[in-house]
Formats: structure tokens, C-alpha cells, sequence
């Protein structure tokens, strides 16, 4: 796992994953969702084992979108390896409160049924009666290399609404990036996002070619283009 995961997760945490990891061979995928006694939003932690392609984080955020499930915070890291995992953890809710139990089952079960590919995500969206919106209101982008030996930091900061981390993560998917690591917060009707990616090829985007992708994810996140 990241440096970050081994110095921001408590022991016990650790613990609970080492248990989700352990049941990730026979289930594939392996969900849990945690109502914390005094929050005000449920913990959903995510173990799978993560595809060829970007696209996964996406996946899930679409599939909390359409179930009206608003994402607070996220943490994301892969597991490097023959066969490299995710291990996500998501702090969602839905109508400002911790999921009911009814509408948890309805998350796990969709979780499960577009990661294991049995539903696409587009056609999931579709069901739920969902019009993901074109594009968000950007106030700032930044790219960055300095800050990671392995990945490029893409730094957003922009209005919050319904769907928003689902547009994002399409976006950088859409992109041909591979998100290894997410950092999410909100508060007062603003997100700010740090994303840590890397190209198809594995690395970090090239320095030079930094001014020329800010271009490019800023149209992709404002919906003016769509490759």
C-alpha cells in the first residue's frame, strides 16, 4: 500500500481491512457499510480487485450517484501487485443523515452488480431514471509533479453538486488516466479534489506536457469536450 495508507490509517482499521482482504479471492468483491453511533453519514469501504483499464473509481461514484447517495469525503489507494486491489472508503449519506438500512442493502447490491460487470454503469444510470450532468463549475485546476515521486496531482476545486465526483472521475477516466488515489472534502457548497494519476503507460503525465493536459481536463470537466 501508499506511504499515506500506513500513515493515516489506525491499527484497527488495518486490522478490518487485512479481514476484507482475506475474503477478496472467493467474492471478488467485498463491500461494508458502517454507521458510525453519533455521525451523520455511513462508511463504505470498497475491496476489489482493480481493472486493466481506468474507470473503476468512476464506477463506483456513478453507482452512489444513482442511488442518492451524497460522497462527503473518499480515500482511495490501490494495492500494487501481480493482481492490484483497491481499497476505497467512501463517508456518504443520503438526506443529510446515515443510510437506512433498506437503502444500503439497494447500494451494496448495485456496487456489486456493476463492478462484478454483470450491469454497465451507463445502462445502471439509465434504470435509476439519472441524467448525469455535462460538466461542473470549475474554479480552479492544477497540475502538479513536485509532490509525488510516482504519480501527477490533479488539484480541483469546484462547486458541489449532485454527481459531481462521478463527472470528475469519468472525466480523468475518459482521459486515459489511472487514479490511484483520491483525497475528497466538502464543505459550504464547494468541493476540493485531489486526485493522484498516473497515464496509461504507468508514469506521471510529462512536465512539458502539463500545460497542454490542464487544457484538456479543464474542457473535459466543464463538458466542452467529451475525448
Amino acid at each position: 500500500m501508499p506511504a499515506s495508507y500506513i500513515l493515516n490509517t489506525p491499527l484497527e482499521e488495518i486490522a478490518f481491512h487485512i479481514q476484507l482482504l482475506r475474503r477478496l479471492k472467493e467474492e471478488k468483491v467485498v463491500l461494508d457499510i458502517y454507521n458510525r453511533p453519533g455521525d451523520d453519514f455511513s462508511e463504505l469501504t470498497v475491496c476489489t480487485f482493480d481493472e486493466p483499464q481506468p474507470g473503476l473509481l468512476s464506477k463506483m461514484t456513478g453507482v452512489l450517484y444513482g442511488c442518492n447517495a451524497d460522497i462527503h469525503k473518499a480515500q482511495v489507494f490501490t494495492m500494487k501487485g501481480e493482481h492490484p486491489v483497491v481499497l476505497d472508503t467512501l463517508w456518504i449519506r443520503s438526506g443529510g443523515m446515515q443510510l437506512s438500512e433498506n437503502r444500503a442493502q439497494r447500494v451494496q447490491n448495485a456496487l456489486r452488480e456493476v463492478l462484478t460487470g454483470a450491469r454497465g454503469i451507463e445502462q445502471f444510470l439509465k434504470g435509476a431514471g439519472k441524467n448525469p450532468p455535462g460538466g461542473v463549475l470549475l474554479e480552479s485546476l492544477e497540475l502538479r509533479n513536485d509532490l509525488s515521486e510516482e504519480h501527477t496531482i490533479v488539484h480541483v476545486i469546484a462547486r458541489d453538486l449532485q454527481g459531481l465526483l462521478y463527472v470528475m472521475t469519468r472525466a480523468l477516466s475518459r482521459s486515459g488516466l489511472h487514479i490511484h488515489t483520491a483525497k475528497v472534502a466538502t464543505w459550504a457548497a464547494r468541493a476540493e479534489n485531489n486526485f493522484y494519476v498516473t497515464t496509461l503507460t504507468g508514469g506521471q503525465i510529462p512536465e512539458d506536457e502539463l500545460p497542454q493536459w490542464k487544457e484538456h481536463l479543464t474542457r473535459m470537466f466543464r463538458g466542452l469536450s467529451t475525448e
